[in-house]
């Protein structure tokens, strides 16, 4: 019984050693602290690293202290979405030309309409001529050297004189009023060589040549081909009058031997109604086209005037 009582002693004042003990230490501002600061004192500690391994980086932490979310701390790879965006397809900038040569235009992000519809996001285009940029929000007007293309109209054939000329592409609304920003504009220069091709200069005998591409230029398939002639009359097959026949593209062949019959194939295309132009689709890299001319009955002439040569370079 005395052996018990003794135990029981020394077990308050142990009690009251540590009671004392814990009075001694100062406590909280429990106004400042947190609920989140009460839960992250029990958190346990992290394991120390192995000898040689660097700690590991805390994960970063939000405005309110707590750990950020995973999708929070990851860095989108995509690519920002396409905005807006007009462009010269063709010619590319910088080449050279033959008057007549055609104009193609290209966009993104943008619906091309007729004039008069006054959707959000819809438009149409215009050429400008060897004249600046309508200021945005000014109509763009009706002249020779400001062209509309108020059917919606993409492509366009354009005759200029010989020398180097702006063309500036400007995208406008259903009223033609010029919109602001740098993706609703684009600009070229092009060098118009002596009007037509080099044969259109010869005045007196046959001739057939390309109009445009000039060689060597830069195109984006598809492309129109335009063709001319001086001295014969381009009529459809079947007619055998002298002095008549049709074109021929023969697209990476070689000419065809006069007298002998230009077939018809996929990479010599026949142009039997008498066309004068043609829209092209070509694998990219160099691409020679020869032009020539036939009779009625497809029988190549004879003559270098009834043949023409130039080399294109599909870029896209």
């Amino acid at each position: 019984m005395v052996g018990k009582r003794k135990l029981s002693l020394a077990c308050v004042s142990g009690l009251l050693v540590l009671m004392l003990a814990a009075c001694s230490q100062p406590l909280p501002d429990l106004q400042q602290l947190r609920l989140s600061d009460l839960f992250r004192s029990q958190q346990p500690l992290a394991a120390a690293p192995p000898p040689g391994q660097a700690p590991a980086t805390p994960a970063p932490a939000t405005a309110d202290g707590e750990p950020a979310a995973e999708s929070e701390l990851e860095v989108s790879g995509e690519p920002a979405e396409e905005g807006p965006a007009v462009y010269f397809v063709s010619p590319a900038d910088g080449t050279e030309v033959s008057s007549p040569f055609v104009v193609e235009m290209g966009a993104t992000g943008v619906e091309v309409v007729p004039a008069g519809e006054m959707r959000e996001g819809t438009g149409h285009m215009h050429i400008l001529v060897d004249e600046e940029f309508v200021p945005p929000g000014e109509v763009i007007l009706a002249t020779e050297t400001m062209i509309h293309f108020g059917q919606g109209q993409m492509s366009a054939e354009l005759s200029l004189e010989p020398g180097e000329h702006v063309l500036r592409l400007q995208f406008a609304d259903g009223a033609h009023i010029a919109l602001e920003g740098e993706e609703y504009r684009d600009e070229i220069r092009v060098v118009v060589t002596d009007a037509g091709h080099a044969h259109a200069a010869v005045e007196e005998g046959p001739a057939v040549y390309f109009v445009s591409p000039a060689d060597g230029t830069e195109v984006s398939s598809p492309f129109v081909v335009e063709m001319g002639a001086t001295g014969v009359e381009v009529v459809p097959a079947g007619e055998m009058r002298e002095g008549t026949g049709h074109m021929h593209i023969l697209v990476d062949e070689e000419f065809v031997p006069p007298g002998e019959v230009i077939l018809a194939t996929e990479t010599m295309i026949h142009f039997g109604q008498g066309q004068m132009s043609a829209e092209l689709s070509l694998e990219p890299g160099e691409h020679v086209l020869r032009l020539q001319f036939a009779d009625g009955a497809h029988i190549a002439l004879e003559g270098e005037e009834y043949r023409d040569e130039i080399r294109v370079i599909v870029v896209r």
